[in-house]
Protein backbone atom coordinates (compact mmCIF):
# COMPACT_ATOMS: atom_id res chain seq x y z
CA UNK A 1 0.00 0.00 0.00
CA UNK A 2 1.07 3.67 -0.81
CA UNK A 3 2.58 5.35 2.33
CA UNK A 4 4.73 8.55 2.67
CA UNK A 5 5.93 10.29 5.22
CA UNK A 6 6.26 13.93 5.74
CA UNK A 7 10.06 14.86 5.57
CA UNK A 8 12.60 16.78 7.16
CA UNK A 9 13.98 19.71 4.81
CA UNK A 10 17.44 21.30 4.73
CA UNK A 11 16.69 24.38 2.56
CA UNK A 12 16.20 26.09 5.63
CA UNK A 13 12.75 25.09 6.08
CA UNK A 14 11.53 24.03 10.05
CA UNK A 15 13.07 21.31 10.87
CA UNK A 16 10.70 18.52 13.13
CA UNK A 17 11.83 15.84 15.14
CA UNK A 18 8.33 13.78 14.82
CA UNK A 19 7.46 12.27 11.08
CA UNK A 20 4.22 10.97 11.42
CA UNK A 21 2.69 8.40 8.87
CA UNK A 22 0.05 9.93 6.42
CA UNK A 23 -2.62 8.34 3.58
CA UNK A 24 -3.15 9.41 0.39
CA UNK A 25 -6.73 9.64 -0.66
CA UNK A 26 -8.31 11.28 -3.86
CA UNK A 27 -12.07 12.42 -4.06
CA UNK A 28 -15.33 10.82 -5.36
CA UNK A 29 -15.55 12.24 -8.97
CA UNK A 30 -11.60 12.41 -9.56
CA UNK A 31 -11.63 9.21 -11.34
CA UNK A 32 -14.64 9.32 -13.56
CA UNK A 33 -14.43 11.84 -16.10
CA UNK A 34 -17.08 14.51 -15.12
CA UNK A 35 -20.11 15.71 -16.77
CA UNK A 36 -19.56 19.15 -18.89
CA UNK A 37 -18.44 22.11 -16.45
CA UNK A 38 -18.61 20.53 -13.47
CA UNK A 39 -15.26 19.39 -11.81
CA UNK A 40 -17.03 18.98 -8.34
CA UNK A 41 -19.84 16.15 -9.16
CA UNK A 42 -20.96 12.81 -7.64
CA UNK A 43 -20.26 9.80 -9.82
CA UNK A 44 -23.18 8.54 -9.96
CA UNK A 45 -23.01 5.38 -12.85
CA UNK A 46 -19.36 4.93 -11.43
CA UNK A 47 -19.20 5.47 -7.80
CA UNK A 48 -18.63 1.61 -7.37
CA UNK A 49 -16.03 1.13 -10.35
CA UNK A 50 -14.19 4.11 -8.29
CA UNK A 51 -13.47 1.57 -5.38
CA UNK A 52 -11.23 -0.67 -7.16
CA UNK A 53 -9.74 2.32 -9.48
CA UNK A 54 -8.81 3.74 -6.27
CA UNK A 55 -6.95 0.65 -5.38
CA UNK A 56 -5.27 0.28 -8.77
CA UNK A 57 -3.84 3.72 -8.88
CA UNK A 58 -2.03 3.17 -5.25
CA UNK A 59 -4.95 5.34 -3.12
CA UNK A 60 -5.48 4.11 0.33
CA UNK A 61 -8.50 6.71 1.18
CA UNK A 62 -11.67 7.62 -0.76
CA UNK A 63 -13.81 10.80 0.18
CA UNK A 64 -17.14 10.28 -0.49
CA UNK A 65 -18.56 13.44 -1.65
CA UNK A 66 -22.30 14.51 -0.88
CA UNK A 67 -23.79 17.35 -3.63
CA UNK A 68 -26.44 19.36 -3.37
CA UNK A 69 -27.65 17.86 -6.80
CA UNK A 70 -29.66 14.56 -6.15
CA UNK A 71 -28.99 15.01 -2.46
CA UNK A 72 -31.36 12.59 -1.11
CA UNK A 73 -30.38 9.84 -3.44
CA UNK A 74 -26.91 9.50 -2.56
CA UNK A 75 -25.84 5.87 -1.18
CA UNK A 76 -25.09 7.48 2.20
CA UNK A 77 -28.79 7.99 3.23
CA UNK A 78 -29.30 4.32 3.10
CA UNK A 79 -28.72 1.25 5.06
CA UNK A 80 -28.44 -1.02 1.88
CA UNK A 81 -25.76 2.21 0.60
CA UNK A 82 -24.01 1.77 3.79
CA UNK A 83 -24.11 -2.31 3.38
CA UNK A 84 -22.75 -1.95 0.15
CA UNK A 85 -19.80 0.90 0.92
CA UNK A 86 -18.36 -1.11 3.57
CA UNK A 87 -18.18 -4.13 1.34
CA UNK A 88 -16.91 -1.68 -1.44
CA UNK A 89 -14.41 -0.79 1.08
CA UNK A 90 -13.56 -4.09 2.50
CA UNK A 91 -12.85 -6.53 -0.79
CA UNK A 92 -10.68 -3.01 -2.17
CA UNK A 93 -9.00 -2.13 1.21
CA UNK A 94 -10.10 1.59 0.08
CA UNK A 95 -11.13 2.87 3.47
CA UNK A 96 -13.79 6.06 3.28
CA UNK A 97 -12.67 7.83 6.70
CA UNK A 98 -13.62 11.39 5.14
CA UNK A 99 -16.72 13.32 3.84
CA UNK A 100 -17.12 16.45 1.97
CA UNK A 101 -20.52 18.01 2.20
CA UNK A 102 -20.66 20.09 -0.73
CA UNK A 103 -24.18 20.21 -0.56
CA UNK A 104 -23.94 23.07 2.10
CA UNK A 105 -22.70 25.34 -0.31
CA UNK A 106 -26.00 25.25 -1.80
CA UNK A 107 -27.50 25.29 1.78
CA UNK A 108 -25.39 27.51 3.67
CA UNK A 109 -26.17 28.64 7.02
CA UNK A 110 -25.89 32.09 7.30
CA UNK A 111 -28.00 35.54 5.86
CA UNK A 112 -31.06 33.14 4.67
CA UNK A 113 -34.27 32.88 6.35
CA UNK A 114 -34.84 31.00 10.06
CA UNK A 115 -36.20 28.08 8.54
CA UNK A 116 -33.65 27.64 5.79
CA UNK A 117 -31.47 27.52 8.63
CA UNK A 118 -32.74 25.30 10.54
CA UNK A 119 -33.26 23.16 7.74
CA UNK A 120 -29.26 23.08 7.24
CA UNK A 121 -28.58 22.63 10.97
CA UNK A 122 -31.29 20.03 10.60
CA UNK A 123 -29.38 18.34 7.71
CA UNK A 124 -26.13 18.06 8.97
CA UNK A 125 -27.25 16.77 12.38
CA UNK A 126 -28.59 14.16 9.96
CA UNK A 127 -25.29 13.57 8.24
CA UNK A 128 -23.38 13.39 11.24
CA UNK A 129 -25.40 10.18 12.37
CA UNK A 130 -24.93 8.47 8.74
CA UNK A 131 -21.54 9.71 8.83
CA UNK A 132 -20.69 7.36 12.26
CA UNK A 133 -22.86 4.41 10.78
CA UNK A 134 -20.43 4.38 7.42
CA UNK A 135 -17.58 4.72 9.84
CA UNK A 136 -16.47 8.30 8.87
CA UNK A 137 -14.93 10.22 10.89
CA UNK A 138 -14.20 13.42 9.64
CA UNK A 139 -16.91 15.50 7.75
CA UNK A 140 -15.26 18.71 5.98
CA UNK A 141 -17.85 21.51 6.36
CA UNK A 142 -17.75 23.90 3.39
CA UNK A 143 -18.05 27.52 4.72
CA UNK A 144 -17.59 29.32 1.60
CA UNK A 145 -19.01 31.04 -1.31
CA UNK A 146 -22.57 32.33 -0.55
CA UNK A 147 -22.26 30.83 3.02
CA UNK A 148 -19.00 32.65 3.65
CA UNK A 149 -18.64 34.04 7.13
CA UNK A 150 -17.99 37.93 6.65
CA UNK A 151 -17.22 38.97 10.21
CA UNK A 152 -16.50 37.64 13.53
CA UNK A 153 -20.43 38.07 14.70
CA UNK A 154 -21.88 36.20 11.77
CA UNK A 155 -19.08 33.22 12.72
CA UNK A 156 -20.38 33.42 16.27
CA UNK A 157 -23.36 33.13 15.36
CA UNK A 158 -22.98 30.07 12.91
CA UNK A 159 -21.23 28.62 15.11
CA UNK A 160 -23.98 28.91 18.21
CA UNK A 161 -26.56 27.12 15.85
CA UNK A 162 -24.04 23.89 15.23
CA UNK A 163 -23.56 23.92 18.96
CA UNK A 164 -25.99 21.15 19.07
CA UNK A 165 -24.36 19.14 16.41
CA UNK A 166 -21.11 19.45 17.60
CA UNK A 167 -22.65 17.82 20.52
CA UNK A 168 -23.75 14.49 19.18
CA UNK A 169 -20.48 14.35 16.82
CA UNK A 170 -18.45 14.13 20.14
CA UNK A 171 -20.32 11.63 21.27
CA UNK A 172 -20.49 10.19 18.05
CA UNK A 173 -16.79 9.72 17.52
CA UNK A 174 -16.95 12.14 14.10
CA UNK A 175 -15.21 15.31 13.73
CA UNK A 176 -16.59 18.39 11.85
CA UNK A 177 -13.39 20.13 10.37
CA UNK A 178 -14.60 23.47 8.90
CA UNK A 179 -12.99 24.65 5.35
CA UNK A 180 -13.18 28.39 5.66
CA UNK A 181 -12.12 31.93 3.74
CA UNK A 182 -10.78 33.15 6.96
CA UNK A 183 -7.63 33.29 7.81
CA UNK A 184 -6.34 30.62 9.61
CA UNK A 185 -5.53 32.27 13.21
CA UNK A 186 -8.65 33.60 13.26
CA UNK A 187 -10.13 30.49 13.22
CA UNK A 188 -8.03 28.54 15.05
CA UNK A 189 -9.45 31.20 17.85
CA UNK A 190 -13.10 30.55 16.80
CA UNK A 191 -12.33 26.62 16.83
CA UNK A 192 -10.63 27.13 20.54
CA UNK A 193 -13.42 29.55 21.96
CA UNK A 194 -15.76 26.01 21.20
CA UNK A 195 -13.83 23.95 24.18
CA UNK A 196 -14.50 20.85 22.00
CA UNK A 197 -12.65 18.48 20.21
CA UNK A 198 -15.25 17.41 17.63
CA UNK A 199 -14.29 21.01 15.60
CA UNK A 200 -11.45 21.48 13.81
CA UNK A 201 -10.24 22.52 10.75
CA UNK A 202 -10.11 21.33 7.15
CA UNK A 203 -7.56 23.17 5.24
CA UNK A 204 -7.55 23.25 1.36
CA UNK A 205 -4.19 24.66 -0.07
CA UNK A 206 -5.60 25.53 -3.38
CA UNK A 207 -8.15 27.47 -1.76
CA UNK A 208 -5.87 29.52 -0.13
CA UNK A 209 -3.98 30.21 -2.85
CA UNK A 210 -6.35 31.29 -4.92
CA UNK A 211 -7.25 34.18 -2.84
CA UNK A 212 -3.73 35.12 -2.24
CA UNK A 213 -3.45 33.84 0.98
CA UNK A 214 -0.20 31.78 2.33
CA UNK A 215 -1.27 27.82 3.15
CA UNK A 216 1.52 27.04 4.51
CA UNK A 217 1.02 30.32 7.05
CA UNK A 218 -2.84 29.32 7.62
CA UNK A 219 -0.91 25.81 8.35
CA UNK A 220 0.95 27.20 11.28
CA UNK A 221 -1.56 29.19 12.83
CA UNK A 222 -4.35 26.10 12.93
CA UNK A 223 -1.79 23.75 13.99
CA UNK A 224 -3.51 20.93 16.11
CA UNK A 225 -6.82 21.92 15.09
CA UNK A 226 -5.97 20.46 11.33
CA UNK A 227 -8.47 17.84 11.03
CA UNK A 228 -8.29 17.18 6.96
CA UNK A 229 -6.30 18.59 3.99
CA UNK A 230 -7.41 19.01 0.07
CA UNK A 231 -4.97 18.73 -2.06
CA UNK A 232 -4.95 20.89 -4.81
CA UNK A 233 -3.44 23.45 -7.08
CA UNK A 234 -4.94 27.06 -8.18
CA UNK A 235 -3.04 30.06 -9.43
CA UNK A 236 -4.05 33.40 -7.61
CA UNK A 237 -7.85 34.05 -8.97
CA UNK A 238 -7.64 31.34 -10.96
CA UNK A 239 -9.65 27.65 -11.06
CA UNK A 240 -7.93 23.98 -10.58
CA UNK A 241 -4.73 22.99 -12.59
CA UNK A 242 -2.67 19.97 -11.87
CA UNK A 243 -0.41 20.39 -9.68
CA UNK A 244 2.64 22.26 -9.89
CA UNK A 245 1.30 24.47 -12.62
CA UNK A 246 -0.46 27.11 -9.94
CA UNK A 247 0.65 28.64 -6.94
CA UNK A 248 0.62 26.92 -4.31
CA UNK A 249 4.10 26.19 -2.36
CA UNK A 250 3.87 22.74 -1.71
CA UNK A 251 7.00 22.33 -0.17
CA UNK A 252 6.51 24.91 2.70
CA UNK A 253 2.80 23.28 2.98
CA UNK A 254 3.95 20.02 3.94
CA UNK A 255 6.88 21.65 6.14
CA UNK A 256 4.58 23.65 7.91
CA UNK A 257 2.01 19.95 8.56
CA UNK A 258 4.97 18.15 9.83
CA UNK A 259 5.67 20.61 12.26
CA UNK A 260 2.22 20.70 13.12
CA UNK A 261 2.16 16.80 14.02
CA UNK A 262 -0.03 16.04 11.19
CA UNK A 263 -0.86 12.34 10.65
CA UNK A 264 -4.25 12.35 9.00
CA UNK A 265 -4.84 12.36 5.32
CA UNK A 266 -4.03 14.19 2.39
CA UNK A 267 -7.25 14.20 -0.20
CA UNK A 268 -6.94 14.88 -4.11
CA UNK A 269 -9.30 17.10 -4.99
CA UNK A 270 -7.53 17.51 -8.32
CA UNK A 271 -8.75 18.11 -11.86
CA UNK A 272 -9.61 14.76 -13.31
CA UNK A 273 -9.09 15.35 -17.01
CA UNK A 274 -9.41 13.48 -20.26
CA UNK A 275 -8.36 10.27 -18.88
CA UNK A 276 -8.93 10.35 -15.29
CA UNK A 277 -7.20 7.26 -13.93
CA UNK A 278 -3.86 8.76 -15.76
CA UNK A 279 -4.21 12.36 -14.41
CA UNK A 280 -4.86 10.51 -10.60
CA UNK A 281 -1.71 8.32 -10.92
CA UNK A 282 0.30 11.29 -11.97
CA UNK A 283 -0.73 13.54 -9.33
CA UNK A 284 -0.42 10.84 -6.83
CA UNK A 285 3.18 10.59 -7.85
Amino acid sequence: RHQTRLSKRSRGHAQVAARPVISIGIMQGRLSVPPAGRPQAFPWTTWREEFSRASACGFQRLEWLLTADRLLENPLWSDAGLAEIRALASATGVRVASLCADCFIAHPFVRVSEAERANAVDLLARLVDRSAAAGIEVVALPIIESGSLRDRDEALEFLQVIRPVLVDAGRLGVRIGLESDIAGSVLRELIDAQGTPALGAYCDVGNAAAMGADPAADIRALGPRIVGVHVKDRRRGGVSVPLGEGDVNFAESVDALAVAGYGGSLILETPAGSDPKESSRRHLT
